[in-house]
């Protein structure tokens, strides 16, 4: 086809696409607060003042997963723990970087606290649907 102009990636993101970014323009680590760098260094010691800024927080991500408030509260005791084991790894591994770029630490954060509501739910109650084996067994 004589004087059609095919657009590619290259044209349709501009000429200067292709070229990598300056060192200044790239993404950089969000910046860890004070109080999770003084618990990822300090350890149970930073503990409660740590459970003092971040309760609230924790509670209404808890909130989406857990409807009765017995269960919030258990819930809530369970993440606390986990966050709280071996003295505070999980929060001393926040580094302000993920896979996909700079991440602030509330989104973070609220991603673990999801994924050990998560698993407590499924602690306390089990999963929601029976496995294979135990589907093809005869009654």
């Amino acid at each position: 086809m004589q004087g059609v102009r095919v657009k590619t990636e290259r044209s349709k993101r501009g000429a200067g696409a292709l070229r990598r970014r300056p060192e200044s323009a790239r993404p950089r680590p969000a910046e860890i607060p004070r109080l999770v760098a003084r618990v990822a260094r300090d350890g149970g010691r930073a503990w409660p003042a740590f459970i003092e800024a971040y309760s609230d927080f924790i509670l209404s991500c808890i909130g989406r997963v857990a409807s009765e408030p017995d269960e919030r509260m258990e819930a809530y005791v369970h993440v606390c723990a986990r966050l709280h084991a071996d003295d505070c790894r999980r929060l001393s591994q926040f580094r302000g970087w993920s896979e996909h770029g700079p991440c602030r630490f509330t989104t973070w954060l609220a991603t673990v606290v999801m994924n050990l509501s998560k698993e407590w739910l499924r602690l306390a109650k089990g999963r929601r649907r029976m496995f294979r084996p135990v589907t093809r067994l005869s009654l």
